[in-house]
């Protein structure tokens, strides 16, 4: 039988007695001799406080550091009496989640009324929610909840906990993992008010407000409230005065009982204040460094601070300032509230630093905590040469870790002591971990470990570029976000394929109403998560598009802070077209503008990139916000369809099998891979065609168009082989390698100011194909390559182009940073042997002289092994309040 399910056997056979004598706690309290005051209308006030032995240095002190705080009130009750106040006691505000102590009193009255077993399942109580719940997390009991260990992560209607920290949905066990998330909270006030049959609010003026006389009770004021969209749970804030709050304390303090009658039940108050996770156990881990653990809806003093006169010790916590604790060991309760508005906030830091100088005015010392204490911090990076992403010169120094981000960045030597593990980087860069501003995350649910991007020291990717992101935008995000990452990813919306759900491959404009929808599915993106809209149109459909139809959409992603990034139209002959194209776009929609993967395709355009980026500096200098993206490689990887006129695929292949049947339109078609293999991706020789995944035929996987068709029999020119490549098309295309690019390009688009770092590269693993080298070695290739071996850039330039200037286009202020605050995604690296290793042949290699990465404070590459650990997150834009 469930352990609440007991208590309530043990409720329901308590005889009533009230002690009015302190009693001895078993942790072995000293007893009070001082009889408890209950207070009727009115609290009785000590006069002076220090005739009972107070010490008024003490007292002055919290004064003075309540006054330098945004406390609204504060009251210290000894013995049911007054003993110190500060502020206004009779205002009236929110209590933030010490509502959830109160309603802990509630459950506990009704478990020992039989109304609620607390062994009941979510399934079994019919609990659901908007999206649908789980199996796994629909076994979590009504115990789970109340000690938030439901293993439910769903987001709640009333947002404010850690939810952004929560494991993937579904990977913990109900009752296993500790994680405070108000979609638990707001559940149980479902969940009381379903077994109960009453209203939360009659509950608690019934059986707690009208019982212990509380003054400024007013029913008017506690109303539910939430977003229904996000969840059917609503919350259910209440109103109380501090000194209403204190009677609250005084109710716990004397183990439920008020006056000579018990209203809680003795046996629940001890439940409830009873750790149920210890504070070394608590999630994030960030929080084991506070003062205390978790009982059912209060936190107990544990762990160093479970000593002393904190002994037995806890307290209800609320968000701004909102605190009610009981102090045992002194006869002691205090209430704090901090009214919300104006910045107004006091953390729990604060509190505490002004509760224990209120222990210090009763007993004469401030409290200390016993040893052991905890490391304050858990990874502790030493002897690093930090490369911080700002572009500044490299520095030694030492790097501190709690929790998902970065505690502190020192110059000086931090003890190694003073962390639970120590990374010794042994003079090799510690840097922010990278971040891939164009990666195809498309296998991402069947590859979440992300192991080809994490092996490179990315941390966070952003995929659905080219048009092809994902849909529906935010039910995908929600499942990677269950699927369990191994790095940090994020998304933009795609234009390709957005047209395609309305308007399948037509090659023609959008009619109004079909502009609207598609308008409207790029703004539904950019509030469930999207950072902007991407196109490929070169690709289909998005080649069929006019510039006034990507304007529309890009203003719609505008409208909530995106960004654009185009492959262009074009990027062999039509190159300079393509370029202006885009600038115009950006210029219009008044969008920030990303030419991903800038390069100049063919023989004909090679060192056009002087004049392409000449373009980009005087867009720039009449205002339009326009960067760059690039890959250090001298081959493109895209599909075989690129080399087909993109009029001939409207309709996908079965409409260009049709067509190939028309001996005019065939011959059409034909002429216009010719003209792409001589002057586009074809590069003028057929061996610059590879093959690097051919579904259907695997042993064309690392060859070459002049290897098929020698193989074939035929002469391996352009003419002669335009007939195998829509034969290719036909058969249901394949990824390939073309190799087209001319180094000097490569060279001058890196060392351009606005150009960060993108692999293009796809989610791969070994035994899979032929695919491009960038899928494995794009960023240690820049570090080694041309920062080490052809220093076309500094290895400050290029680690600032790999990690702050991405994350500043995205908006993100808290990764690509290397300072205290920044989320702890960290690259450690050898500058003199990192390298790629992959080749066009036998690309399935990973590069050598990383030692780690860090994700979120967890490394999933250590000592150069990666580990398999799952620390990533969805990382979700969040448009700008207007």
């Amino acid at each position: 039988m469930r352990l609440l399910r007991l208590f309530a056997l043990t409720l329901a056979a308590t005889t009533v007695a009230v002690a009015v004598d302190r009693t001895p706690s078993a942790a072995g309290a000293t007893a009070q001799t001082a009889t408890t005051v209950f207070p009727g209308d009115t609290w009785q006030r000590v006069a002076d406080p220090t005739r009972i032995g107070w010490r008024k240095p003490w007292l002055d002190s919290v004064q003075v550091r309540l006054s330098n705080m945004t406390t609204s009130a504060m009251v210290v009750v000894e013995h049911g009496k007054i003993v110190y106040s500060y502020g206004d006691l009779t205002a009236q505000s929110y209590l933030a989640s010490v509502r959830k102590s109160l309603l802990s009193m509630l459950y506990g009255i009704e478990i020992a009324r039989h109304h609620i077993d607390t062994s009941k399942t979510l399934a079994q109580l019919g609990i659901n929610d908007v999206g649908g719940l789980l199996p796994s997390e629909r076994q979590a009991t009504i115990q789970d909840l109340l000690g938030a260990r439901s293993g439910v992560y769903h987001e709640a209607s009333y947002p404010g906990d850690f939810l952004a920290e929560a494991p993937p949905r579904g990977s913990q066990k109900h009752g296993t993992y500790q994680l405070y998330s108000n979609w638990d909270f707001n559940v149980l006030g479902t969940i009381f008010e379903q077994e109960t049959t009453r209203n939360i609010y009659d509950a608690l003026e019934q059986e707690l407000a009208r019982p212990i006389n509380m003054q400024d009770f007013r029913r008017d004021l506690q109303k539910k409230e939430g977003d229904s969209a996000r969840s059917i749970h609503p919350a259910y804030p209440v109103f109380l005065t501090t000194r209403d709050m204190a009677r609250i304390g005084l109710l716990m303090l004397n183990h439920g009982a008020w006056a000579h009658k018990q209203i809680v039940p003795r046996d629940w108050v001890e439940a409830s204040t009873h750790i149920i996770t210890p504070v070394a156990q608590l999630h994030p881990s960030r929080i084991r460094r506070n003062r205390a653990g978790y009982g059912y809806l209060w936190w107990v003093l544990d762990g160093p601070w479970n000593a002393g006169p904190y002994e037995g010790a806890y307290s209800g916590f609320g968000a701004v300032g909102q605190f009610i604790t009981v102090i045992p060991k002194l006869d002691i309760v205090v209430a704090h509230k901090t009214i919300p508005g104006n910045g107004r906030s006091v953390s729990e830091e604060q509190y505490f630093d002004v509760l224990d100088r209120v222990i210090a005015a009763r007993t004469g010392a401030l409290p200390r905590p016993k040893p052991p204490l905890m490391a304050p911090y858990d990874v502790l990076i030493t002897n690093a040469r930090i490369v911080d992403g700002s572009g500044a010169p490299a520095y030694s120094g030492d790097v501190a870790i709690t929790g998902r981000q970065i505690a502190r960045v020192s110059t000086t030597h931090i003890p190694r002591d003073s962390a639970l593990r120590v990374i010794d980087a042994n003079g090799h860069v510690v840097a922010p971990g990278f971040i891939d501003m164009h990666a195809h995350l498309e296998p991402l649910l069947n590859m979440p470990d992300a192991k080809s991007a994490a092996m490179q020291g990315v941390t966070l990717a952003l995929g659905g570029p080219d048009g092809g992101g994902p849909w529906p935008f935010g039910a995908y995000l929600d499942s990677a976000d269950r699927a369990g990452l191994g790095i940090n990813v994020a998304y933009l919306t795609g234009h390709n394929t957005i047209r395609r759900e309305v308007m399948g491959t037509a090659n023609r404009a959008p009619t109004a109403a079909e502009l609207a929808r598609m308008t409207q599915m790029v703004g539904l993106a950019m509030h469930e998560g999207a950072f902007g809209l991407s196109t490929g149109l070169r690709y289909i459909p998005g080649f069929y598009s006019k510039t006034d139809e990507v304007v529309a959409l890009s203003k719609a992603a505008a409208d909530s802070g995106g960004i654009y990034t185009s492959h262009l139209r074009e990027e062999g002959l039509g190159l300079l077209e393509g370029v202006g194209e885009a600038l115009e776009i950006g210029r219009q929609a008044h969008i920030p503008v990303v030419l991903t993967h800038h390069k100049a395709i063919g023989q004909q355009m090679w060192g056009k990139s002087v004049v392409t980026l000449h373009m980009v500096d005087s867009a720039r200098a009449a205002g339009t916000d326009v960067m760059i993206d690039q890959y250090p490689y001298t081959a493109s990887s895209t599909g075989l369809d690129v080399l087909v006129p993109p009029w001939a695929l409207e309709g996908g292949h079965a409409e260009l099998q049709k067509r190939l049947q028309n001996p005019v339109l065939k011959d059409s078609i034909t002429r216009g891979v010719v003209e792409y293999l001589l002057n586009d991706r074809g590069g003028g020789d057929v061996r610059r065609v590879q093959f690097a995944n051919v579904a259907w035929d695997h042993s064309l996987d690392g060859k070459t168009l002049y290897d098929w068709a020698v193989k074939r029999g035929i002469q391996p020119t352009p003419q002669q082989t335009a007939p195998l490549v829509l034969e290719g098309v036909v058969n249901g295309g394949a990824s390939m390698v073309f190799h087209v690019i001319d180094e000097g390009d490569v060279r001058r688009i890196m060392a351009h100011p606005m150009t960060m770092i993108g692999s293009d590269g796809r989610l791969s693993r070994p035994g899979e194909g032929v695919p491009h080298p960038r899928n494995y070695g794009t960023f240690p290739r820049v570090l080694g390559e041309y920062v080490r071996v052809q220093h076309v850039l500094t290895l400050e330039q290029a680690v600032h182009k790999m990690t702050e200037m991405p994350a500043k286009r995205l908006g993100l202020t808290n990764r690509g940073c290397l300072r205290a605050g920044c989320f702890a995604d960290i690259a450690v690296f050898d500058p003199a042997t990192i390298a790629d290793k992959g080749t066009f042949t036998q690309p399935h290699q990973y590069p050598v002289g990383i030692d780690w990465v860090i994700v979120n404070g967890t490394p999933v590459v250590a000592e150069g092994k990666f580990n398999d650990a799952r620390p990533g997150r969805v990382v979700r834009h969040t448009p700008p309040r207007r």
